[in-house]
């Protein structure tokens, strides 16, 4: 019984051989658990970091990669417009084989442009007819203008107040005049 008696008071002392080895134990896998549980955590906020930084950069990347699209755009929309300017500024002075051409752009309802191409005549008989024919079409297109007006329809007046007065009373709607 005495030996008994001295083991637990070993316990209570906390001198016990066994207790120590066990709690030796128990405080180095606590140790090795906590040290491992740091080192997880460790790795996952640099992992986070790292996500967070690619994130950053990709957003940026994406960001950059729009405004460099919308510019190359805009500077392609000018030149196809600032090039067309000139197309059409120089086939005033187009010379083909001695006869003259005019380019006409013309945009049709699907926003293309469509070149016509009119070729003046090199006869000067056949360009002074051509100049007759049009200085006759303005003159008629004038003339009916000056005297008749466009759209040539007559002006169209409302309905006076008798008219409506009695329309309305056909209708069977009352109506009260207030003056």
């Amino acid at each position: 019984m005495s030996d008994i008696d001295r083991e637990i008071a070993m316990i209570n002392d906390g001198t016990h051989p066994e207790l120590i080895l066990m709690a030796r134990s128990v405080e180095e896998r606590r140790d090795q658990k906590t040290h491992a549980a740091d080192v997880l955590l460790r790795h996952q906020r640099e992992a986070q970091e790292r996500h967070i930084v690619a994130t950053k950069a990709a957003i940026h990347s994406q960001y950059y990669q729009e405004v460099r699209q919308l510019r190359e755009d805009a500077l392609s929309k000018v030149n196809t417009m600032w090039f067309a300017i000139h197309r059409e500024r120089r086939a005033a002075d187009t010379n083909v084989n001695g006869i003259y051409i005019v380019i006409l752009k013309i945009q049709t309802t699907t926003n293309y442009y469509t070149d016509f191409v009119f070729k003046i005549p090199k006869q000067l008989s056949t360009q002074y007819r051509h100049r007759a024919a049009y200085n006759k079409e303005v003159s008629l297109l004038s003339g009916i203008a000056k005297y008749v007006g466009f759209p040539a329809a007559p002006e169209i007046q409302g309905a006076s107040l008798d008219d409506t007065r009695s329309d309305l009373e056909a209708m069977g709607v009352r109506t009260f005049i207030f003056t």
